[in-house]
């Protein structure tokens, strides 16, 4: 989906691209924690949420890059903006945090705002059921029989 240029889903772009940006630093460290600490249980649990974290950050990346700001807004909420801050990090977190306000502006912008469909010209001209003479709208009776109109 989609949609016309939107400053909101712009600005949630760029904010998405620098939490993802810092994600992928948080990814690297905890790959290397679960490394070197996979038999302690912060070791094995803190880098397994902190890399599930880069995934979810990398498919909001996804969704607004695409201007899907449904899913964009259905993954980036408010709870997930705070475990990110804890595992995640803090600058991506706060950043996703700042993003959702830009995601579900622009969400209800799209909402609010669907797509006019074509209106159709005005009706000027009736034809007589009788005869099948053209008339004027503003016509009571037939021009060409006299009978009436039927409307």
């Amino acid at each position: 989906m989609m949609q016309h240029h939107n400053p909101e889903l712009e600005s949630a772009r760029t904010l998405v691209f620098v939490a993802w940006i810092f994600a992928i630093l948080g990814f690297i460290a905890d790959v290397i924690l679960l490394i070197l600490l996979w038999w302690t249980i912060v070791g094995a649990i803190f880098p397994i949420i902190g890399i599930w974290v880069f995934f979810r950050i990398n498919n909001i990346k996804t969704a607004v890059d695409k201007g899907d700001v449904e899913t964009a807004s259905r993954l980036n909420t408010t709870i997930f903006g705070i475990i990110a801050i804890f595992f995640g990090g803090i600058v991506p977190g706060i950043l996703l945090l700042v993003a959702k306000g830009n995601i579900d502006r622009a969400a209800s912008q799209w909402i609010s705002k669907p797509p006019t469909p074509p209106s159709s010209p005005p009706i000027t001209e009736i034809y007589c059921t009788h005869c099948g003479a053209k008339n004027s709208v503003d016509s009571t009776y037939c021009k060409a029989c006299g009978k009436e109109l039927k409307r």
